[in-house]
């Protein structure tokens, strides 16, 4: 569920995590924080308390990029590969993805996979080695 850091999106978000609690759903929605503006919006912390739970994501604020991407036409995702917003897209593709099929190397990695790959190997690596 995105949610932008304003008090009309807050305000919405709630309703819906009331509704789909009073429906019965046993699991919380996936929250996203699309953080929208350059500078003002409501604090992140702020969102997370009254909301009742914290935010999975958020996609940063980068008016270039969105900008180009709407106005090209060309979705961002499919962009600068090196861009720190490219890769937040596709780690937050492979969170939504399905768990069972995220163990599994694909016959023929994209360059996308095989990118994804290489940020989660280095996300490890720095965790051992901040175990020690």
């Amino acid at each position: 569920m995105p949610i932008t850091p304003d008090i009309n999106a807050a305000r919405l978000a709630q309703i819906e995590l009331k509704t789909f609690e009073s429906l019965g759903y046993e699991a919380s929605p996936f929250l996203i924080q699309n953080w929208t503006f350059a500078k003002q919006g409501i604090p992140r912390v702020q969102l997370e308390k009254y909301l009742g739970q914290p935010f999975n994501f958020v996609i940063p604020h980068a008016a270039g990029d969105w900008s180009m991407a709407i106005n090209t036409g060309v979705p961002l995702i499919s962009g600068d590969p090196d861009s720190p917003v490219v890769g937040l897209l596709e780690d937050l593709a492979w969170n939504l993805s399905d768990s069972n099929r995220r163990a599994d190397k694909p016959e023929k990695p994209t360059s996308m996979w095989t990118r994804l790959e290489k940020r989660r190997q280095a996300e490890s690596e720095s965790h051992r080695k901040g175990d020690r």
